[in-house]
């Protein structure tokens, strides 16, 4: 079991013959995916992205899909249906988490221009005191 090919190279397991190996350039999956396969996700999106008509307080009008179904779901809580109200509940704590999130996002931006203020702070009162000047500007001498 033991060939020699090349110098110091043995057959074995986890050692195949290197004619057998990848060669350079050369791909280990040369189909591979096709370019126009999309994905699931990809095609539900396309799909409720896609406009529906709609007859609305008499008049014809046209939605995405994803609106009409938004608005199909509210009407049918709005008049009692539980499941769709249970439904309704479940998704808008998701969103309220995201609003949480949002103003958590902006307080940290709040204090991360508060800690760029006291950083330039400090670095004037170094250069203050590397030029023996006064720490402060009012500063005067105790007697």
């Amino acid at each position: 079991m033991a060939k020699r090919e090349g110098k110091d190279y043995e057959i074995g397991y986890g050692r195949p013959p290197r004619r057998s190996q990848f060669s350079k350039g050369k791909s280990g999956n040369p189909n591979g995916r096709p370019k126009g396969a999309r994905s699931l996700t990809d095609r539900f999106e396309k799909t409720l992205n896609e406009r529906v008509t709609i007859n609305e307080n008499g008049s014809r009008r046209t939605i995405r899909k994803s609106d009409a179904v938004m608005k199909q779901l509210v009407n049918k809580a709005a008049s009692g249906d539980f499941r769709s109200i249970k439904l309704i509940l479940e998704m808008a704590g998701p969103l309220s988490e995201r609003g949480r999130q949002a103003e958590s996002e902006a307080s940290y931006h709040e204090e991360s221009t508060a800690q760029e203020s006291l950083n330039r702070k400090l670095d004037e009162l170094r250069e203050r005191l590397l030029a023996g000047r006064p720490l402060f500007d009012d500063e005067t001498e105790e007697k």
